[in-house]
């Protein structure tokens, strides 16, 4: 659901609009003009609309929002017929091919003096086929300053179930995943339904931060919930329990999820105006250019996905493409295409969702050599880790001035609590050999999030490894060579140097993973990479470095001075599975002897990396 998730955001900000058929934007309330749709049951379930500003709080857009009681709304009518707001009008409607969307914004205020414990319920419901009542699917939210978990001090609390009332729901029903948001501000309360791939109805209901990120989800689903037996379509949104007597809500929409145009995040890569690849080790998901993409010679390479561009596409010798390019200009072809290939195509430009404006605190951050932090979200100034140091994060937002990765730093994110944003104003740097991680492996790259401001060059520095969605809209993003990144990156322009595995999170490519040889088995084919110590060590000139790899594939053996500046490639080529030794001289990459000192060697494939030290000793 992480793509009709993203396009709901897209609708919220306005980039894609109602069309003729229905497809699109059913129902758009954001209070403006009157407030239709909030009007239509009895006067005391009716949103009252008031001036931005009322009881000290901004309107999420424009200059009117509502103010709500037990308000309800039809979304514009029952079962997505206009205006139908009875049993008999909404009878006889068809559940939509890809389902609907319902949301609404709602204002959550920390600074209320109110009891602990007092609550609201806002549901969402479905009608059956004949436009009766069939379940409600309910946001149960709670607000506290007590000490029971989960969290303490001013919070709003929130789980998800199919009741709403004191006396059927509890916000902290530790069954029920509750959720916990600290932080006052607009929040969209998104329900999602869609057919489970069964034909029952499932429900995504999920909370969108105020830059449309999702925070948290849940998803409820009962198996008799037959799709157009039992169930056809949307029937009212309602505040069914409101003990805060007064909620301000805004931008209320119900979609109807018919076919639509490519999501932003569906990309590998999207850029508004270039991208540029060379030599990469593999590349899989699709990529867009409003204008041109170039694929400069490859290593050889194969590019899973298709390709599409508003101007040229470029692909020189060694490059093979398994899926289609569409060039709304020229195709330059010299590789390989499995696919069709169409010139002169009817491209649409793509645009990446703006972010909303956001600011950093003035605490500065640094994480000291060899050291280790955690850091809870929250917001701060510029935060630094330098050499080999490692800053864990945790489940939340955190607003930056600059994130700076030096070389060899980690970068550990633990998951296990939600996803995490790492909102950035001014530089978002990765360094070299730099690694981002998380407590999910590769598999958690959909829930890390790195949304940037910056105008300046964005940078996956050499032998960098990166996890997550890079959404930098104002940005040239520049990997290095051999970047390994998992994720999506959605910048103004895009490229990456010799050596990069480029992967979108739905890649089924295995991920990285430093594993141990089983020695008892090292004559046989190998099933697991390793790199060896050296021998002799110390050594004076001359000593033997072993490595073994598991699949073919390309493979680079380098060395490094204490400093961190290469020294010498030892090994840069493809290479089948086996075991392998090679031979360093104490000599550079011109032939030079170079000093007495420590010095470290590091292997790199796709799949594995490893350092290792030693000395030269004269």
């Amino acid at each position: 659901m992480k793509r009709i998730q993203i396009f709901l955001t897209l609708l919220l900000l306005g980039l894609f609009p109602m069309t003729s058929n229905g497809q699109g934007v059913f129902f758009d309330q954001g209070f403006e003009t009157d407030n239709s749709g909030w009007d239509v049951f009895s006067s005391g379930l009716h949103a009252i609309r008031v001036p931005s500003g009322t009881n000290g709080i901004t309107s999420r857009t424009g200059s009117y929002h509502a103010e709500a009681g037990p308000a309800a709304t039809n979304w514009g009518g029952y079962n997505c017929v206009p205006g139908c707001d009875n049993t008999g009008c909404a009878a006889g409607a068809v559940f939509p091919a890809n389902g609907w969307q319902t949301s609404v914004d709602v204002y959550l205020d920390l600074t209320m003096e109110l009891p602990n414990d007092t609550r609201f319920d806002f549901t969402s419901a479905v009608s059956r086929p004949e436009g009766s009542h069939r379940r409600d699917f309910a946001f149960n939210a709670g607000f506290y300053f007590d000490t029971t978990p989960p969290g303490s001090g001013p919070r709003f609390v929130v789980s998800a179930s199919n009741n709403t009332g004191r006396g059927n729901s509890y916000p902290k029903n530790p069954g029920r995943d509750p959720f916990v948001i600290s932080a006052s501000g607009w929040h969209t309360f998104q329900h999602t339904f869609y057919d489970n791939g069964s034909g029952v109805l499932a429900c995504d209901l999920s909370i969108l931060d105020p830059s449309g990120s999702v925070l948290h989800t849940w998803t409820l689903s009962d198996a008799t919930d037959l799709i157009n037996i039992e169930v056809a379509a949307n029937r009212y949104g309602w505040f069914a329990n409101n003990e805060f007597g007064i909620l301000a809500i805004d931008n209320s929409k119900m979609i109807k999820l018919e076919d639509g145009p490519s999501l932003p995040h569906d990309y590998l890569l999207l850029a508004t105006v270039d991208i540029e690849i060379s030599a990469a080790t593999a590349t899989e998901g699709d990529m867009h250019a409003n204008d041109d993409i170039d694929l400069n010679r490859g290593a050889p390479t194969v590019h899973t996905g298709s390709l599409t561009a508003g101007d040229d596409i470029d692909i020189s010798s060694d490059n093979t493409i398994t899926g289609d390019i569409t060039a709304g200009d020229d195709v330059d072809n010299d590789g390989t295409v499995d696919g069709t290939v169409t010139e002169e195509g009817a491209v649409s430009p793509v645009d990446i969702p703006p972010l909303a404006p956001f600011a950093a605190g003035t605490e500065d951050i640094t994480v000291e050599d060899e050291e280790t932090l955690d850091l809870p979200p929250g917001s701060y100034g510029d935060v630094e880790v330098e050499r080999d140091g490692i800053l864990n994060l945790s489940a939340g937002e955190y607003f930056l001035e600059e994130l700076i990765l030096n070389t060899d730093t980690q970068l550990n994110i633990d998951l296990s609590g939600g996803p995490v944003f790492i909102n950035v104003v001014n530089k978002l740097r990765f360094g070299d050999r730099s690694v981002v991680s998380t407590s999910e492996g590769e598999g958690g790259s959909g829930k890390v999030f790195f949304n940037s401001l910056q105008s300046s060059n964005l940078e996956l520095r050499r032998e960098s490894t990166v996890l997550g969605t890079i959404v930098a809209p104002d940005a040239k993003v520049r990997a290095e060579s051999y970047v390994h990144f998992r994720g999506a990156i959605c910048a103004e322009d895009i490229s990456f140097s010799t050596g990069g595995t480029i992967l979108h999170h739905s890649s089924q490519s295995p991920p990285k993973q430093v594993v141990d040889r089983d020695e008892e088995n090292a004559a046989q084919l190998p099933q697991q990479y390793e790199l060896a110590q050296n021998y002799p060590n110390p050594f004076n000139p001359t000593t033997t470095i072993g490595f073994t790899t598991s699949d073919v594939g390309f493979v680079e053996l380098k060395v490094y001075d204490i400093a961190g500046r290469l020294v010498k490639t030892l090994v840069s080529e493809s290479r089948e599975a086996g075991n392998y030794t090679v031979s360093w001289d104490a000599t550079d990459d011109f032939g030079k002897t170079v000093t007495s000192g420590i010095y470290f060697y590091r292997i790199q494939t796709a799949d594995f990396r490893q350092v290792k030290k030693m000395i030269l000793m004269k």
